[in-house]
């Protein structure tokens, strides 16, 4: 809860609730030391404004006119397209910047 309220603020809105979708265990064993931990991934419920109807109809137009061409997009680098990086086996230590 306090991570979904400093979320919320950080963009000027308060907190109306938190969703937790998941918390991945990040552990692995090193040459020196072993280290990790849990992430939690949530889901911030903010008090947005409501959009007016014209507002939501202009984002859905958007959508529309780009939704074939991003999924087309998309599909040439998802796993089924059987090319890298989804056919290669990943570093050892979770989720690191390089």
């Amino acid at each position: 809860m306090a991570y979904c309220t400093r979320q919320c603020a950080a963009e000027g809105y308060t907190l109306k609730g938190c969703v937790w979708l998941a918390d991945l265990k990040l552990d692995w064993e090193g040459r020196l030391y072993d280290a990790g931990g849990r992430y939690a991934i949530t889901h911030c419920c903010c008090d947005y404004p409501v959009l007016s109807k014209e507002a939501t109809q202009a984002a859905r137009d958007r959508w529309e006119n780009i939704r074939e061409s991003f999924r087309e997009d998309w599909s040439k680098t998802r796993c089924y397209a059987g090319g890298p990086p989804w056919n290669t086996v990943g570093p050892d230590l979770p989720y690191s910047d390089y």
